[in-house]
């Protein structure tokens, strides 16, 4: 049952669907969009924003008005009408943004929306990275990247309405299936698992490509289409790189291994990279890092904590030779190419090496997973061992468990 069907008892205090239009037709569009602001409210059942609460909304009215925008502004009508007044069977989750609801467009297309939070620190700078990346990814072509449809914004007197459109992934989030020690989910087959990783890969590059670095890289922020295809997607975190010559980089330095300090820690336990963690520094490898934990979960199809746990795979798989099927959830089977997976896993372990300056680009990553030998034995020769050694396996240990949780 719709949540704002006037039918309800307990609707009497909140002007109902019908009678909203009504309102549009009779008092004019201001009247109106008081009016649907309020009904919004109630049938998302989100708590409208006072205004003297945001201390950000002169910026994103600025933002909005600089041009850097190219994308389509929904009306709060349209969003309403797509979702049925945002019913709860139309609920598809709850992020950290807000929650996100299922709806279609007139032409047809599945959408989800992704509706603010009360107002909390840190969600308009979400929504103007995830609108200015949004915009980026608009001007090109980036298969592996979830698009930005549109968005609302609205300031009234007494409300501020923070609404991300994007296309309706069929398979849902990542994480879903590979990570999550309570998935119900059967994990697809091994050429589409390493497909996933190399689009992930992709994504990432593209992302880099743009001057972009994500910042929160992981299972549950890549997205599955009806075929499969991972898109990486919430960039509400993303941090943008300045053009130095031709090439982008964190505060416009050259070498990727410097990195812009940000004022806050971001990203999520457990993919957060050590210099992220200790200092708050963030550039490519930050995200190549991320990476790393997240192809070791889709090779293995472990919950995180199993991944972070043995901090030494490593030794226990290229040196003391233990069997790979100690390392792989029992649903994996024989489901697995032994030599292809060891490889992804070597290139995960290189990945997520604690010195940003041993950790490849994305590109490199990605040549290695399209079949470049030399390149993965050549970064192996390198990969250091040494910060895992038994003399410094406690410390390392310790280390690595305090910036992961």
């Amino acid at each position: 049952m719709a949540l704002c069907d006037p039918s309800l008892h307990h609707c009497q205090d909140i002007v109902d669907c019908s009678f909203t239009k009504v309102v549009a037709s009779r008092v004019g569009a201001s009247i109106s969009r008081a009016v649907k602001t309020r009904e919004f409210a109630h049938c998302s059942k989100t708590k409208i924003i006072p205004r003297d609460a945001a201390a950000s909304v002169d910026d994103i009215e600025r933002f909005l008005r600089g041009g850097e925008v190219c994308l389509r502004e929904f009306t709060l009508e349209e969003l309403m009408e797509a979702t049925g007044c945002f019913r709860q069977e139309t609920l598809l989750g709850d992020g950290g943004f807000g929650k996100i609801y299922r709806g279609r467009l007139p032409d047809g297309n599945s959408v989800a929306i992704k509706v603010s939070k009360t107002h909390l620190r840190g969600l308009p700078e979400q929504f103007k990275a995830e609108l200015r990346v949004g915009s980026l990814i608009a001007r090109g072509y980036h298969p592996n990247l979830v698009p930005v449809m549109g968005y609302h914004y609205a300031h009234l007197e007494e409300a501020i309405i923070m609404i991300i459109v994007y296309p309706f992934m069929a398979n849902g989030d990542l994480g879903h299936y590979f990570g999550s020690p309570r998935s119900s989910q059967t994990p697809p087959d091994w050429p589409t698992r390493k497909r996933i990783a190399l689009s992930v890969a992709r994504g990432i590059y593209s992302l880099h490509q743009l001057g972009v670095v994500h910042c929160d890289i992981k299972p549950y922020n890549v997205l599955l289409d009806e075929n499969f295809d991972a898109h990486v997607g919430d960039l509400g975190l993303a941090e943008f790189m300045a053009l130095s010559g031709n090439i982008y980089d964190v505060a416009g330095l050259h070498d990727d291994v410097e990195s812009q300090c940000l004022s806050r820690v971001k990203g999520s336990f457990g993919y957060m990279s050590p210099e992220m963690h200790n200092e708050g520094r963030c550039s490519r490898k930050t995200d190549v890092y991320a990476f790393g934990v997240t192809l070791i979960q889709i090779v293995t199809n472990m919950p995180l904590l199993f991944v972070l746990k043995d901090v030494n795979w490593a030794e226990k798989l290229f040196k003391e030779k233990e069997d790979l099927t100690t390392m792989m959830h029992p649903t994996m089977l024989g489901m697995y190419d032994e030599s292809e997976a060891l490889k992804l896993i070597q290139l995960g372990l290189i990945c997520v090496q604690h010195d940003p300056a041993k950790r490849p680009l994305m590109p490199e990553v990605i040549a290695i997973m399209e079949g470049s030998s030399t390149a993965l034995e050549q970064r192996w020769n390198n990969y250091d061992y040494t910060w895992l050694s038994p003399a410094d396996s406690k410390r390392a240990k310790n280390d690595q468990l305090i910036c992961m949780f």
